[in-house]
């Protein structure tokens, strides 16, 4: 073989071995800080959280850069120094936070980077190699088991509210039922103490002995025939007694019928003698003012007792006048002399 045609091989073979070799590199990002322009990023917390050199960074979930390298330094809150590398054209919130998330696979965990709503006023890291976020780095997985178990215990929490709320009506209704079924005394209840449930079913046996002894009593009346006869024949009477009364009734009924149908004609009738009447009435009321108000013999007798002791007199003495006349005219006849009337 020619010599130019092997130096020509082999220079052929060695560019295909640079070329290979720089595609390796390219594939496990040897080169990305040569390829993809990036800037620093500190991030100062207390634990590595499983993070290693080479380990990915993610922004929400989207892949923006590498772990460059994870160092200890001194200081009393954050003794672990991440630094990551970040591609140039992404940027990130002051406001964002760093978690580790655990590959299913094994190996090495990766840098996520939540940084929640942007908003108009959200300031964002500088890119010239000075940023840096102070801040514990906390498991995704822990973040998502404690989220769901927070909102899990949400519900928890409202029913162990609704039990403590039904608990408490519970025993509000239990002391209810508690003085509902207090013993009462005389005396209280004579105070003016309202009954409760107790005094009530009390007084309810009450009244069913009571009842008890009323049908005890009736049932000995249903069983004495002698009752039950005397019982029979009041019925008996009561009825004929109804009967003589819904007769009266009838016999009242027929005789306003007959009195309605005579109200007319006898209206008629009286009318002239309720006018006769009111002026007999008025000729009363006029003689009677007369003779009391005027000047005659009526007036002066009813008004001048004097009058009346001269007339009483008088008739006194007339009354003695024929009696001694009387007796005159006896002894006349008793001695026999003939008088003629």
């Amino acid at each position: 073989m020619r010599e130019t045609v092997r130096n020509f091989l082999v220079g052929l073979t060695s560019i295909i071995a640079l070329l290979g070799l720089v595609a390796l590199l390219l594939l496990f990002g040897e080169l990305d800080r040569f390829v993809h322009p990036r800037y620093l990023l500190t991030i100062n917390t207390d634990h590595a959280a499983g993070l290693r050199p080479g380990s990915s960074v993610e922004l929400n979930g989207v892949p923006i850069g590498v772990v460059d390298a994870i160092l200890v330094q001194e200081h009393a809150r954050f003794p672990v120094r991440v630094r990551a590398l970040i591609d140039q054209d992404v940027s990130i919130a002051t406001t964002a936070l760093p978690y580790a998330a655990a590959s299913l696979l094994g190996g090495a965990s990766v840098l996520e980077i939540e940084m929640g709503t942007i908003a108009e006023e959200t300031r964002f890291l500088p890119h010239d190699g000075s940023a840096s976020i102070s801040a514990p780095i906390r498991f995704q997985l822990i973040e998502q088991i404690k989220s769901e178990l927070d909102m899990r215990m949400a519900r928890v929490e409202e029913a162990l509210e609704e039990f403590a709320r039904l608990s408490a009506t519970y025993n509000e209704v239990g002391q209810n039922l508690n003085e509902l079924l207090q013993p009462q005394t005389v005396e209280a209840l004579a105070g003016g103490e309202e009954p409760n449930l107790r005094t009530a079913v009390s007084k309810l046996y009450e009244v069913l002995d009571t009842a008890e002894q009323a049908l005890a009593l009736a049932r000995d009346w249903l069983g004495d025939e002698q009752m039950r006869a005397d019982a029979k024949a009041a019925v008996e009477k009561a009825g004929t007694l109804i009967d003589k009364a819904s007769d009266t009734l009838d016999r009242f009924t027929q005789l306003a019928g007959a009195l309605e149908g005579d109200a007319d004609q006898l209206v008629k009738r009286l009318l002239p003698v309720a006018d006769e009447l009111a002026v007999t009435l008025e000729d009363v009321r006029r003689l009677t003012k007369l003779a009391t108000e005027g000047q005659g013999t009526a007036a002066l007798l009813l008004n001048n007792p004097d009058l009346y002791n001269s007339l009483d007199d008088a008739a006194i003495r007339l009354e003695a006048a024929l009696r001694e006349v009387q007796l005159f005219i006896q002894k006349v006849q008793a001695e026999g002399l003939p008088i003629n009337y």
